[in-house]
């Protein structure tokens, strides 16, 4: 998940940003990892593998936190990566 963080602030803000190599394919990783939780959210937040020290609402609050963190990922380096 902590990849799918550091996209988020490792995005450009201009969707027309140059990228070097490196950031192109940093971005698809990062991309890849938020379309596999996107794809996987309800097995990785199954109530099996919630910290005990969270309750019910903070492990839904969470996997709500991710998903649309991971979206967001998506949506904004879909257009990055194909320069």
């Amino acid at each position: 998940m902590e990849i799918v963080n550091h996209g988020l602030e490792f995005l450009p803000e201009q969707p027309n940003a140059s990228l070097s190599e490196k950031n192109k394919i940093d971005l698809e990783i990062i991309r890849r990892a938020s379309h596999y939780i996107l794809e996987n959210i309800d097995m990785i937040y199954s109530a099996d593998k919630k910290p005990k020290r969270m309750s019910v609402e903070q492990w839904r609050s969470a996997k709500i936190t991710i998903l649309q963190s991971a979206q967001t990922v998506v949506d904004r380096t879909s257009t990055q990566t194909q320069r």
